[in-house]
């Protein structure tokens, strides 16, 4: 009867718990790739949560209370964006995506 128990109830445990994990990994933020400008005004980073494999690059200024955003790229599916860079003047410069230099990226 004990191990009847185990067997039923261990399986039921371990599913509830994997949920648990997947709901905090889904909040749990990585910041990767940051790169700032040559001039100080913006920095722009890779974000993904641990629970994808979605890497979105976003941008911000460094002064006061900036907005922060997403970089839209003409992408379609999911992105995994990396290596986001500044030219020397300080103008936005690539983004890697999907193993692909796309398109400059420009600061909102």
């Amino acid at each position: 009867m004990k191990h009847f128990l185990l067997a039923y109830l261990f399986p039921t445990l371990l599913t509830a718990q994997n949920m648990q994990l997947t709901e905090q990994l889904g909040k749990t933020v990585l910041y990767d790739d940051i790169a700032l400008s040559p001039d100080g005004a913006h920095v722009a980073w890779v974000q993904a949560t641990a629970a994808t494999t979605s890497k979105q690059t976003y941008i911000r200024g460094t002064s006061g209370n900036a907005a922060t955003g997403p970089v839209n790229l003409a992408t379609t599916g999911e992105r995994k964006d990396s290596d986001p860079a500044w030219s020397p003047d300080s103008a936005p410069a690539r983004i890697v995506a999907e193993n692909s230099v796309r398109s400059i990226f420009s600061p909102s």
